[in-house]
């Protein structure tokens, strides 16, 4: 089994691929304002998408199937949270629809089956 990956790993990739940089705050601590855009975006907060991430290596490793990346992750709950029709989407995350389809379904499909 892989080692966790931190929730500051999926905040700071929030911020690199989603756009989520802010210099002027509004609460005296910036992080309080980054995870609450977190949560806008992705529904989940970087503890819980932590957790999850876990629990979705654990099942893919057991499956056999592809190794997933945090990114993997959080496309697919942007997806589930805001529902961006793909070329936009796409654009936003910085790949082509095509991949954000086929590990967005895979993601989703992992969760219809209920892991952890």
């Amino acid at each position: 089994m892989r080692p966790n990956v931190p929730p500051v790993t999926f905040l700071n990739l929030a911020k690199s691929r989603y756009g989520h940089t802010c210099v002027e705050d509004y609460y005296p601590n910036g992080m309080t304002s980054e995870y609450r855009r977190y949560k806008e975006n992705f529904f989940l907060s970087p503890i819980e998408t932590s957790v999850l991430f876990g629990k979705l290596q654990e099942s893919f490793e057991t499956n056999g199937l592809a190794s997933i990346g945090p990114h993997h992750l959080l496309d697919a709950l942007f997806f589930l949270n805001v529902h961006p029709t793909e070329s936009p989407h796409a654009m936003i995350a910085g790949t082509d629809e095509k991949t954000l389809r086929k590990w967005n379904w895979c993601m989703i499909e992992e969760f219809a089956k209920g892991i952890g």
